[in-house]
């Protein structure tokens, strides 16, 4: 189970989340997501304590993303453990279709979270 934790610095607002990402927490991951559009400039989604995600984190991941693209914001995520990353993304199929909003040097899926 995640925990998931937000906050407000004093250029960004801060996620983070630990433990593994599944759809039980999908209510609560939507409403911080939701709060950290509403903030500062950039979001930081932190990983660095996520052991796992499931297909539904992903796509709010993916939303959360075309959000700030669309609010000219930047999202950065922030993880060490970018091979689990790359590798779920795989699994899911997200590597296999474009980026609906043809941001491929942004989009986290295909630059492999570095924004």
């Amino acid at each position: 189970m995640a925990e998931i934790k937000s906050r407000k610095l004093t250029k960004s607002y801060k996620l983070e989340i630990a433990g593994e990402l599944t759809i039980t927490q999908s209510v609560a991951f939507h409403k911080a997501l939701k709060q950290a559009a509403k903030q500062s400039n950039p979001v930081v989604i932190d990983l660095n304590k996520m052991s796992g995600i499931d297909l539904n984190g992903l796509q709010l991941l993916c939303a959360m993303h075309q959000t700030c693209i669309q609010k000219k914001r930047q999202m950065i995520l922030k993880t060490d453990q970018l091979d689990w990353l790359k590798d779920t993304l795989n699994v899911a199929g997200f590597s296999q279709v474009d980026c609906a909003l043809k941001e491929k040097d942004g989009c986290f899926r295909i630059a492999g979270g570095k924004r």
